[in-house]
């Protein structure tokens, strides 16, 4: 009897396709955009190796934000569903602005913050921008896109029976417990108990934003000015695992991950924190020996 949850990374660069170059993801959604749907194809191959009515499985997703998809259901039908309607994030809508002309950023609105879908004079989709980057404020916490941690600490949640408004499923103590992460980028966002950005001053003029150059050095939360997005993605990995008996299994696949990157050294760590294993996927066939290994696993 297994409670397993899906974490799966729904950030613009799932639209990145195999030469890396990103593609509209208004264009593309909802089935169109790679490698964003063979991820959804290897995790519908995967519910269909569970036991309907015995097995359970949510949905988590993330990007610039952690969003709870589906509750811990029996229902496969519903958690097939709930993968097929997945999309890859179109941030905030279309840029007020193109790449093409000037901008005078300190004449537009940032009261609202987030990412935008940048194109040209001619319509061209040239990739998303941040415009809160140019308020007077030169203010990057919010233009970071891979939120790990937000979406590792809603599925720890999920396991406890905790739900945002709207969602509910009771805990099973006697079931094994499972997640499953898959991811392309680097955790660099993150949000604190009050909703603000977890973005250490230092990294605003410099990049990596959010995030220190050094994916093994790990700062304290109480560090306010070294924490970041990193160190919280690698503080809800240890609150998923706190109990001793969640297994995490963690999937690194795209242009961004490669052997000995920072994307890996974090993937590696959760799986090795939660006695699974981490998985390099370059390609989608890989991915589907994967998680033909990882039900194989779970079946023992």
């Amino acid at each position: 009897m297994l409670d397993v949850v899906l974490v799966i990374d729904t950030s613009e660069s799932m639209a990145s396709g195999n030469s890396g170059d990103y593609r509209d993801p208004k264009v593309c959604n909802p089935s169109d955009c790679h490698p964003f749907q063979e991820v959804k194809s290897v995790a519908l191959a995967l519910v269909e190796r569970l036991n309907e009515g015995n097995d359970r499985v949510s949905i988590v997703s993330f990007d610039q934000y952690a969003h709870m998809r589906l509750a811990l259901t029996d229902n496969l039908y519903a958690v097939q569903d709930t993968i097929n309607n997945l999309t890859v994030t179109e941030g905030v809508g279309r840029c007020p602005y193109t790449s093409d002309e000037p901008v005078d950023f300190t004449t537009l609105p940032f009261d609202t913050s987030g990412l935008c879908r940048l194109y040209n004079n001619a319509g061209t989709y040239m990739g998303f921008d941040c415009p809160m980057y140019f308020s007077p404020a030169h203010d990057p916490s919010r233009c970071t896109t891979t939120n790990t941690g937000g979406g590792m600490q809603m599925a720890g949640n999920a396991l406890n029976g905790v739900y945002p408004d709207g969602f509910s499923s009771p805990v099973r103590a006697d079931a094994r417990r499972v997640v499953i992460l898959l991811s392309d980028g680097v955790p660099n966002a993150g949000y604190d108990e009050n909703g603000q950005p977890i973005c250490p001053a230092y990294t605003f003029t410099r990049s990596p934003f959010c995030r220190d150059n050094n994916p093994n050095e790990r700062h304290a939360k109480t560090d306010t000015a070294l924490y970041d997005a990193d160190d919280y993605a690698r503080d809800m990995v240890d609150f998923v695992t706190a109990d001793q008996n969640t297994l995490i299994f963690s999937i690194g696949f795209g242009q961004q991950i490669r052997p000995g990157s920072d994307g890996e050294v974090f993937l590696q760590y959760a799986a090795d924190k939660g006695f699974g294993r981490y998985y390099f996927a370059p390609t989608p066939s890989e991915l589907d020996e994967i998680m033909t290994a990882i039900a194989a696993s779970l079946s023992r």
